[in-house]
């Protein structure tokens, strides 16, 4: 969630130091570097923190993996998603959507996931209308999101951190925004189904 808030890498020296002065006397055998902002950091700090020990990348989008970056010692176990398919299964199960808004947050992450989002959905400008949160406090998402028009649906792709600068930790905020929502709300994968 730190790392989600940050615009630049320029704090990370603290942590790096913090994390070997951790580990001086006895290194990890294996490293899991979860999710892309764990994978952005390690990638970034690979030479400084155990530069030969055994690495996995995992539960990340294949596109967010620099792979030139990779060392002999990494292992990548990466997902990838055909993101023109969740717009194309929301118009499947609601043919009569004329507006999709998209809950995404502000942070470095959350702004790669709009743009690479946006360029899938733009073969759909001709039929569907796109409301973008990531410019909106959740305080706004929350307003929007309760007062959408008829024939509309929400595609959730994640809030870290909202315009104006708020964090938001785990489903909480979900949890709000369901809760006035007043279309469906369609998600990337299962982790909040059945909530």
């Amino acid at each position: 969630l730190l790392n989600a808030r940050r615009n630049s890498d320029k704090s990370d020296a603290p942590f790096v130091e913090y994390l070997r002065s951790l580990n001086v006397d006895q290194p990890p055998d294996l490293i899991i570097a979860i999710g892309a902002p764990a994978a952005n950091f390690v990638q970034a700090h690979r030479k400084d923190l155990f530069a030969t020990t055994p690495m996995l990348f995992t539960l990340v989008e294949r596109r967010r993996v620099d792979f030139s970056k990779l060392t002999e010692y990494d292992t990548v176990v990466a997902a990838s998603n055909n993101d023109a398919v969740f717009f194309e299964n929301i118009l499947r199960v609601l043919p009569l959507t004329t507006t999709i808004a998209i809950v995404v947050g502000a942070s470095p992450s959350e702004t790669w996931w709009r743009n690479e989002v946006a360029k899938s959905t733009a073969r759909f400008a001709d039929r569907v209308k796109f409301r973008w949160y990531n410019e909106l406090s959740f305080e706004d998402m929350l307003k929007d999101g309760a007062n959408l028009p008829p024939h509309s649906a929400i595609f959730w792709i994640g809030l870290n951190v909202d315009a104006a600068g708020v964090a938001h930790e785990g489903n909480s905020a979900f949890s709000r925004f369901y809760r006035v929502a007043n279309a469906p709300i369609f998600f990337h994968d299962e982790t909040f189904f059945g909530q």
